[in-house]
């Protein structure tokens, strides 16, 4: 999933709208362009073309979050409220870590993994054929330990 930052664009009128994140938030409330456009005062087309220049991107939770937190920091700087700038700026950089910690996970993963066949331990890397060893022989352990005690 690949979510895009929405862009502040100078030459667009909802970009520099103080109100950018509430036109957005209605957006993803199910308002329509036009009730956008009707409520805010600008242009139907304009209010179209941003949200189709602008706001690409993930439309999973994180990337909602990441795109949200965008929007807030936008407004926030548009509106001079440093405060929430810099909260907005938080989160997001909470979120990215995250996301970097995830997939770092995931490639240590994968690499231990790597194409290996769980029908065939030819192919297994060193460190999962030890680890399955380890497994193995603990099982063995256990099973020659409950026979000693029966």
């Amino acid at each position: 999933m690949k979510t895009e930052a929405p862009m502040l664009n100078p030459a667009c009128p909802v970009c520099q709208s103080p109100n950018r994140a509430a036109l957005v938030a209605l957006r993803e409330l199910g308002q329509s362009i036009e009730e956008i456009a009707d409520g805010s005062g600008f242009d139907m087309a304009i209010v179209e073309e941003h949200f189709a220049a602008h706001l690409s991107g993930g439309t999973d939770d994180t990337g909602k979050v990441l795109r949200d937190s965008e929007e807030l920091y936008f407004s926030s700087v548009l509106s001079g409220n440093m405060s929430a700038a810099a909260s907005a700026l938080s989160v997001r950089a909470r979120i990215v870590a995250e996301k970097n910690r995830t997939k770092a996970t995931e490639r240590k993963q994968k690499s231990l993994l790597g194409d290996a066949d769980p029908c065939d331990p030819h192919n297994w890397p060193a460190e999962l054929a030890e680890f399955i060893q380890a497994v193995q022989d603990d099982i063995v352990r256990r099973v020659v330990d409950f026979e000693a005690t029966t």
